[in-house]
């Protein structure tokens, strides 16, 4: 997947996304795309039923996207090997 903009990625890990509904009905359509970018009344349907987890929780996944590739010492394997993106 590869996103439309780069501001799209910020939007992806602000944690405003979960918890203000005005920032939500704002970025929703650069997001997600599809009917919400099309349809606001699908941006006001999504953001009245959607509801965010545990701010801790979101807290580690943030952390685990920083810190879960291995590509910095892939080349000291000695099998044969296939990088996913």
């Amino acid at each position: 997947m590869v996103p439309s903009h780069p501001r799209v990625l910020v939007y992806g890990v602000d944690p405003r996304r979960y918890t203000k509904k005005g920032y939500v009905m704002r970025v929703a359509p650069d997001l997600y795309g599809g009917d919400l970018r099309r349809n606001p009344e699908a941006v006001k349907l999504f953001t009245d039923h959607a509801k965010g987890g545990d701010p801790h929780r979101y807290r580690y996944q943030l952390l685990d996207m920083l810190g879960w590739t291995r590509i910095s010492w892939i080349w000291r394997m000695r099998q044969a090997n296939q990088v996913l993106v």
